[in-house]
């Protein structure tokens, strides 16, 4: 049966709720098939829950006829949601700023507190459940100047957020370590390779290539880390083709660890790359990744790489330059991929892909 995904203040008495809706604790604040109630709708707005599913009948047995949103409604939502997106910014913000400073501690020859490490990024990995979306746009807060300590950070909320949902249900936070730990090796190298990304001499590639391998030996001998946690460091720049280093290994004899943490890595150089030619990264660096696919990274995780960001921004709401809003209905990311955008003033559907682009003015961002 087709579920339908609506704003809180476009239900009705009488509605169906057909899943759990969830705040931000890991308990329903409504379970699945509650017949709403006015109480039910105040609680959603209290909570500032942006999407839920229901069911296209109502209790009584007529078809649901979802309310119109007033303009005050959805100005209000986006205030909301600005305020909650500022919050985890910020939080980001502050880790990225501490793990530079903690990389420069490194650089003059600490040695790396593995527990320090994860006081520093454990607390951002228990807000993924609710900001999702925010994560894959992580790369517009970077800068040339800073890029590498933002790749460092944002590649191990992306590999948490991907390992997590590929069913690494006690291991996901390793993973994460993991990515945060991929590049720790750049210590020993010249400061001037941290901010140099592209057109590198072919002896500044070589020394960067050794990286990978200064990275494991700043952490073999490490009790705390699992020894997939130490694979995936010397082997995140593997290729699925045996092209990569510092082993060329090819397919299956990679660490399933490091195979997530080379799509989270693409993912972040492609979507700043698109950012900074001005175009909307998300979308695009995600199509760019269906060339890289059993070539450079693996399909497996790719595929709920893709499934994670079509799942979490269908129902959520889309505004577009002309002003209108709507709420995202679909989202295909498969080869040529396509979004279709329910736009509730003019009761249309709007398909958003490649050659209007542009027409998608930004996304909402908030998952409670």
């Amino acid at each position: 049966m087709i579920k339908l995904i609506v704003h809180p203040s476009q239900l009705v008495p009488n509605c169906i709720i057909s899943a759990d809706v969830y705040g931000k604790s890991n308990q329903p604040i409504i379970a699945s098939q509650t017949v709403v109630q006015e109480v039910h709708i105040d609680v959603l707005k209290r909570f500032l829950i942006d999407n839920v599913e229901v069911e296209p009948i109502l209790a009584n047995g007529n078809p649901f006829s979802p309310k119109k949103r007033s303009k005050k409604e959805a100005s209000q939502s986006i205030v909301a949601q600005e305020n909650y997106i500022k919050t985890f910014k910020s939080f980001y913000l502050e880790t990225v700023t501490c793990y530079q400073q903690m990389f420069k501690r490194w650089q003059s020859g600490e040695q790396i507190d593995i527990h320090e490490l994860r006081q520093l990024i454990v607390p951002l990995l228990e807000q993924i459940e609710h900001n999702h979306v925010a994560i894959f746009m992580l790369a517009e807060q970077a800068s040339e100047e800073d890029y590498f300590f933002h790749q460092s950070v944002a590649t191990s909320l992306l590999s948490g957020m991907l390992a997590k949902y590929a069913g690494f249900n006690n291991d996901w936070i390793q993973v994460s370590l993991a990515a945060l730990l991929a590049d720790a090796g750049m210590a020993k190298l010249t400061d001037s390779l941290l901010s140099k990304r592209k057109h590198l001499s072919q002896i500044e590639m070589v020394n960067m290539k050794k990286h990978p391998v200064l990275s494991y030996r700043y952490v073999e001998k490490k009790s705390s880390l699992s020894n997939n946690v130490k694979l995936a460091i010397l082997q995140h720049h593997e290729r699925i083709d045996g092209r990569g280093y510092p082993l060329a290994l090819t397919g299956n004899k990679i660490n399933p660890y490091a195979k997530i943490l080379s799509i989270a890595i693409s993912y972040f150089i492609l979507s700043f790359d698109r950012y900074n030619q001005g175009k909307p990264p998300v979308f695009l660096a995600l199509s760019d990744m269906q060339q890289l696919v059993d070539k450079q990274i693996d399909q497996q995780y790719f595929a709920a790489f893709v499934d994670v960001f079509e799942k979490r921004l269908s129902g959520k709401s889309a505004y577009l330059t002309n002003g209108q809003i709507g709420i995202i209905k679909q989202i295909n990311m498969r080869k040529e991929w396509s979004i279709e955008i329910y736009l509730d003033a003019t009761d249309e559907m709007l398909v958003i892909n490649e050659n209007n682009l542009h027409d998608l003015a930004y996304l909402a961002m908030v998952e409670d």
